[in-house]
C-alpha cells in the first residue's frame, strides 16, 4: 500500500538480482585465481586478487549501507481499539509516517483502557481515542459542558495528569447514537430518547461490549430513567445486523458507520445531553514532540484531515462492499491529497 513498503519490496527484489550476478562474477574470478596460481603466475594472480577487492567492495558496500539505513530511527508504534474505523485509522497514520519517511509498526485491538495505559506507558507511540471517551472514562465527568469546553478540558487534562500531547484534532466526531428502525420508529413515534421511557421495559437495548460498563451507560440511564426488558453485549459489528433483523429494537450506534444509512436506521435526539461529545482525537506518549520532530510534524499535519461523510465512506467500504482496511486508508489518503 505505502510507497515506502513498495520502495523495500523493489529494493529486495534488486538485492536479489545483484547478489546472484555477484556470485556468477566470483566464481569465474576463482577460477581465473586457481589457473593462475597453477602456472605460478604472479602478475595474474595479482590482477585477479586485486579485481576480486574490488568487486567484493563495490558489491558489499550498497548492502551494508542498506542495511544501516533501514535499521536507522526509531519505530513509531501505532495503536488501534478493537473495531473497524480504528484499524482503519491505523492504516492510514502509518501511512502518513511513512511517507514521512519514519519507521512503523500496528499494536492491534486494544481496549479502551488498555491502550490508554500503554500510550501512557511510551509502549505505543500514537492512539486515536475520542473526547467522550476521556472525558467519562479517566477524567470521571459525568457532565456535559459542550464540545469546545471539553475538547480544552481533555488537552489541558492530558498534559496536565499524563504529559500525553493532542496532535491532532482529525475532523470528525465519532458519537454514541440510540438507534432504532425507521420503520419502528414511525410505527412507536419515536423521534427522541425520552420517548423510550414508557415502552424500554419491552425492549431489547444491545451496544457493544464496553458500553453498560461505562459512565455514559450510567449517565443515560439516570438522566432518562430508562429500564430495558434485556441489555444485551455484543460484537460493534454484530449490532446493526441484530436491530435489522428485529433480534433487537434499541442499538447504540456510531455516528460514522455506514450502516446507519445502509440499514435505513433513525437516530434518536438526545435531548437531554447524556451522551457527550465524542471529537476524534490523534494522541502521542509523553515526550515524542521532543524525542521524534520529524513525527511529531507529521502527525500534527493530520489535524482537520478527514470529514465525517470521508470517515463514513471509508466505515462503509470495509463493512458493507467488501473493500479491505487498506482499500478504506487509501480512500482517506486520496480524498486528503484532492
Amino acid at each position: 500500500f505505502s510507497g515506502l513498503q513498495t520502495q523495500n519490496y523493489t529494493a529486495v527484489l534488486v538485492g536479489c538480482i545483484a547478489a546472484a550476478a555477484l556470485a556468477l562474477i566470483l566464481d569465474r574470478l576463482i577460477r581465473s585465481m586457481e589457473i593462475a596460481i597453477s602456472r605460478r603466475n604472479r602478475r595474474g594472480i595479482a590482477l585477479t586478487a586485486l579485481v576480486t577487492l574490488v568487486i567484493l567492495f563495490a558489491g558489499l558496500a550498497p548492502i551494508v549501507y542498506s542495511g544501516s539505513n533501514a535499521q536507522a530511527g526509531p519505530v513509531i508504534v501505532v495503536g488501534t481499539k478493537t473495531f473497524t474505523e480504528q484499524y482503519i485509522l491505523g492504516e492510514f497514520i502509518e501511512y502518513e509516517l511513512e511517507a514521512a519517511g519514519l519507521r512503523t509498526r500496528r499494536l492491534e485491538s486494544l481496549g479502551s483502557t488498555v491502550g490508554f495505559d500503554a500510550l501512557k506507558a511510551g509502549r505505543i507511540d500514537v492512539y486515536v481515542d475520542y473526547t467522550g471517551t476521556i472525558w467519562a472514562n479517566y477524567m470521571q465527568r459525568s457532565d456535559n459542558p459542550g464540545r469546545e469546553p471539553m475538547m480544552n478540558g481533555v488537552r489541558d487534562w492530558l498534559a496536565a495528569e499524563h504529559d500525553i500531547e493532542i496532535a491532532a484534532r482529525l475532523g470528525f466526531e465519532n458519537a454514541y447514537a440510540i438507534a432504532v428502525r425507521r420503520e419502528y420508529a414511525e410505527a412507536r413515534g419515536l423521534r427522541t430518547v425520552n420517548d423510550l421511557v414508557p415502552i424500554a421495559p419491552e425492549l431489547r437495548f444491545a451496544s457493544d461490549y464496553e458500553f453498560f460498563g461505562r459512565p455514559e451507560w450510567a449517565s443515560l440511564s439516570s438522566q432518562y430513567d430508562l429500564e430495558f426488558l434485556d441489555l444485551i453485549s455484543m460484537d460493534s459489528s454484530l449490532m446493526y445486523s441484530a436491530v435489522r433483523t428485529e433480534e433487537v429494537e434499541v442499538i447504540t450506534a456510531f455516528s460514522t458507520d455506514g450502516r446507519i444509512a445502509a440499514f435505513d436506521l433513525h437516530l434518536l435526539e438526545d435531548t437531554r445531553g447524556a451522551l457527550p461529545p465524542y471529537d476524534a482525537v490523534l494522541m502521542v506518549s509523553p515526550g515524542l514532540r521532543e524525542r521524534n520532530p520529524d513525527a511529531w510534524q507529521a502527525l500534527a499535519g493530520l489535524d482537520n484531515a478527514i470529514s465525517l461523510e470521508a470517515m463514513r465512506s471509508a466505515n462503509q467500504l470495509v463493512d458493507l462492499e467488501g473493500g479491505t482496511v487498506i482499500d478504506a486508508a487509501q480512500q482517506l489518503a486520496r480524498q486528503r491529497e484532492n
